[in-house]
């Protein structure tokens, strides 16, 4: 027969293979294992169990059978990987062969042999342990053996520090108790089990824990302590933070910690910590913003640790990120570094810690810190990390004394998705060709990832800047140039990430005419232009010595026209009624024949300006300021008694003498008296 060409064997052979795999596959099954179990006293049936198939989404049908066989029953079929074998199915005191075979969608297996003397597996209870001492370190317990009408057999006993994973196993014989006379740790939990088999039958199974608390004694070593720290506002805030101690140097159960922070002592307890203390399974923080160095203590019920000292950083750091490099996903996060070039850990013998924290959590929150020695350059953290949330990590050195330094900071994510909206986007300033943007960036806490940059578009379709999102934390502005006078404008922005743009926010705008544009410049112009020019006369008149009009600063002797013996004269007048009779209502120009001016030269106006507003030269010459009122009062008074009114030449000649030199003088501030304080005969008519 002539051989088949290579390809076809090929394709045979795979397509066997194929089907060995998928349709018929052989799993393996464990040999059963049958006991007849005991209380008070042994039951009849026989129970056996054994591994099931390890895909529990594979739906398996198991049948145990057995040989030889009584009233021709010789298999049970289950669900479960367990069975009974009840009495009237097997002989007493005779040799059974018992196995199991198991069917599933992928094939089928049988389990080898297990053969053994019905007679000869009953299996007791477990032993019960009835006492424990810690010193010395003990257990007592008792069996059901004699229960059983059956002699004492041998018994095991097992025992492991609560730190250990691993059990110790002993072999007691027929003793009933068990001392443990091996080197124990201060103030350790150790625990201890136990299991015995009777003169005939099998091994019980292991009995409850016991465990037993070993002396205590005074804890040993120091915390690791730590801070956790923000700067707000250019202020510092800072909490302490600490590791707990293993129980081989805590070497008891701690009921506390001390803490001593710029003269103030913080005593906490474990048992009732209140909201000053925060703990998990690992570490605490101390709910108290400290500003400064501290010192700490843990103690049991026997003593205290070593004191821990920490100096809390000053807020001006180095950081120099390429010295630092991780790798994050959410379930570790490996940080590798280079030593900074200026730091000899071999002259210096400082440490390193790194450290994480979640961006945006409460102090003391989403933190955690390793200490490494001075030949360490990695760290790896285990630990759950979220996904598209930053977690800034921070490399320190620290020395002996408790002083740190930082080196490195970085943000890393342990995945990154497209980033949300811009949280601000509008238009503070438009011109004809230009306008510009303002947008808060999106916060650090929110990013889902580390924005690349920003790109604003929309003015022209092929009109699109990238904006740098550096500095994060800082409001932005931009520029768009080139646009067009008096059009309608929509524009957009966006943040990116490696993962991708995010949604757009759009600000709409027109730009100004260019008529507007003219006008616009021409008044700034003309406001500068007017501004300038009062600034220079009130400069001219300061400099030659020229009085201001101002009702806050006018001279004593200013006269007051309501002292006036001509006005009273005129409001006896009105208030007469024959007068009322043969005059008119409402005089228009009352003559005013005799007018007493006085003069108020500059230096008196600017004497009269600084004693207004120098409140405190009052204050000290107060008991003269009154005197000096009550002189001035009696002065106006009797300055404003020699007016005169007459029809005759006299008074026109004194008011054509005083013209002339107020003229030469004070021209302005006499026409400012007649118009501040000259009635009109409205006004003293009430009209």
């Amino acid at each position: 027969m002539a051989l088949l060409p290579i390809w076809w064997q090929l394709c045979i052979f795979f397509v066997t293979a194929n089907n060995r795999v998928v349709g018929a596959t052989d799993f393996l099954l464990s040999k059963p294992r049958c006991y007849i179990p005991c209380g008070q006293i042994c039951q009849a049936a026989i129970h056996c169990y054994w591994d099931a198939w390890p895909d529990h989404s594979v739906s398996t049908n198991y049948t145990l059978h057995w040989e030889p066989p009584r009233h021709n029953k010789d298999h049970v079929n289950t669900g479960n990987p367990s069975g009974i074998i009840h009495r009237e199915n097997f002989a007493s005191h005779r040799e059974l062969s018992v196995w199991v075979q198991a069917v599933h969608q992928n094939g089928s297996a049988k389990s080898p042999r297990s053969v053994f003397d019905t007679g000869k597996i009953q299996k007791p209870p477990a032993p019960s342990i009835t006492s424990s001492h810690r010193d010395p370190m003990e257990i007592h317990w008792d069996l059901t053996c004699e229960k059983l009408h059956l002699g004492m057999g041998s018994c095991d006993v097992r025992h492991r520090a609560e730190t250990e994973k691993d059990w110790v196993k002993t072999d007691v014989g027929s003793h009933t108790s068990y001392e443990h006379r091996q080197p124990v740790q201060p103030g350790l939990t150790y625990e201890f089990q136990v299991r015995c088999a009777c003169s005939t039958g099998l091994m019980s199974d292991w009995s409850g824990t016991t465990k037993i608390l070993s002396q205590e004694m005074t804890p040993v070593g120091e915390l690791d302590v730590w801070r956790d720290c923000k700067v707000s506002q250019q202020k510092l805030s800072c909490v302490l933070l600490w590791k707990k101690l293993p129980r081989s140097q805590a070497r008891g159960e701690i009921l506390g910690y001390t803490v001593l922070n710029s003269g103030i002592w913080y005593n906490i307890s474990t048992a009732r910590p209140g909201r000053q203390l925060v703990c998990d399974k690992t570490k605490c923080y101390l709910n108290v913003s400290l500003m400064s160095s501290a010192k700490i203590w843990a103690y049991n019920s026997v003593g205290a640790s070593a004191p821990a000292y920490l100096h809390f950083p000053q807020p001006d750091i180095e950081n120099n990120k390429e010295i630092l490099s991780f790798q994050m996903n959410p379930e570790k996060l490996d940080v590798q570094w280079d030593p900074p070039a200026h730091l000899s850990a071999r002259d210096t013998g400082d440490d390193y810690v790194v450290q994480y924290k979640q961006v945006g959590q409460p102090l003391g929150q989403g933190f955690d810190w390793l200490r490494v020695n001075q030949s360490g350059t990695s760290i790896t953290f285990q630990d759950q990390f979220r996904k598209y949330r930053p977690y800034q990590v921070s490399l320190y050195s620290v020395s002996h004394e408790g002083t740190s330094r930082q080196h490195s900071s970085v943000i890393a994510y342990s995945g990154q998705t497209i980033p949300p909206q811009v949280p601000s986007f509008k238009v503070i300033k438009i011109n004809a060709y230009s306008v510009a943007l303002f947008w808060e960036p999106i916060p650090l806490s929110m990013q889902n990832g580390v924005v690349l940059y920003y790109q604003i578009g929309g003015a022209t379709p092929n009109d699109v800047h990238n904006v740098s999102a550096v500095p994060h934390n800082e409001n932005r502005t931009f520029e768009l140039k080139g646009l067009s006078p008096g059009r309608n404008y929509e524009v957009w922005i966006k943040a990116v990430t490696v993962a991708g743009p995010g949604a757009n926010v759009s600000a709409k705008f027109k730009t100004k005419s260019e008529e507007q544009t003219v006008h616009f410049i021409l008044a700034v112009l003309g406001s500068a232009a007017l501004i300038t020019i009062v600034c220079a006369c009130i400069f001219v008149r300061a400099y030659r010595g020229d009085t201001l009009s101002s009702p806050l600063c006018f001279d004593k002797n200013v006269p007051d026209p309501h002292n006036s013996l001509i006005l009273q004269q005129l409001k006896n007048q009105i208030n007469d009624h024959s007068v009322w009779l043969l005059s008119p209502l409402c005089e228009p120009h009352p003559e005013i024949s005799v007018l007493e001016v006085v003069e108020n030269k500059p230096a008196t106006f600017f004497s009269g300006c600084l004693k207004t507003f120098n409140l405190d030269q009052q204050m000290e010459d107060s008991s003269s300021s009154v005197e000096s009122d009550r002189m001035d009062q009696r002065s106006k008074k009797e300055d404003y008694s020699q007016m005169l009114d007459s029809d005759g030449e006299q008074g026109g000649q004194q008011l054509l003498d005083h013209e002339e030199h107020w003229n030469s003088s004070q021209e302005d501030f006499s026409s400012g008296y007649e118009k501040h304080f000259m009635p009109t005969p409205q006004e003293l008519l009430g009209c």
